[in-house]
């Protein structure tokens, strides 16, 4: 569904196409209706489109959509410290998951997803974790196209270690 104006509403054609008759001249504007389009798609550039016309008659429109992507991932304890999320490798929940200032928490099993993404270049970093653990912040660069779906982006954690000292009095 398109609305024009804040005020008509308009369903597209099979093809996607749709009307407004009779618009008189000067500025209007045309915007995607939040949750008209199937969950995997959006507008590519934006939900609001703005255009002007000169005379009564006919204008064309071309809003380009695109298939979103998704991002899921893993925070984990990294008990041998290799860099690898292994098998009996745990989940960390309660992290906090940034990807180019959105953030999201991890569940109980240390997963983190983002959907809904419009095709660009992402950066994807840890901002968070509970205090026993110790992490580097790092930047992961993400080239999204599409209709990608990237499932398997694991980061690592180990554990503070506390050296304790003692002295013999």
């Amino acid at each position: 569904e398109v609305i024009l104006d804040g005020k008509e509403i308009r369903k597209t054609d099979n093809k996607g196409r749709f009307s407004f008759k009779f618009l008189e001249k000067g500025k209007h504007r045309v915007e995607i209706r939040y949750g008209a389009l199937p969950s995997e798609l959006g507008s590519a550039t934006s939900e609001i489109f703005e255009f002007e016309t000169n005379i009564i008659g006919r204008k064309m429109i071309i809003i380009p959509i695109t298939e979103y992507a998704e991002i899921k991932g893993f925070v984990f304890f990294d008990e041998n410290k290799n860099g690898i999320k292994d098998e009996k490798e745990k989940g960390i929940e309660n992290c906090i998951v940034s990807l180019n200032g959105f953030s999201t928490i991890t569940d109980k099993n240390g997963m983190f997803y983002f959907n809904a993404i419009k095709p660009g270049t992402y950066s994807l970093k840890l901002i968070d974790a509970p205090y026993e653990y110790v992490f580097t912040p790092q930047e992961i660069k993400i080239s999204i196209t599409p209709g990608t779906k990237i499932e398997n982006i694991n980061i690592p954690l180990t554990k503070f270690e506390k050296k304790i000292k003692y002295y013999k009095f």
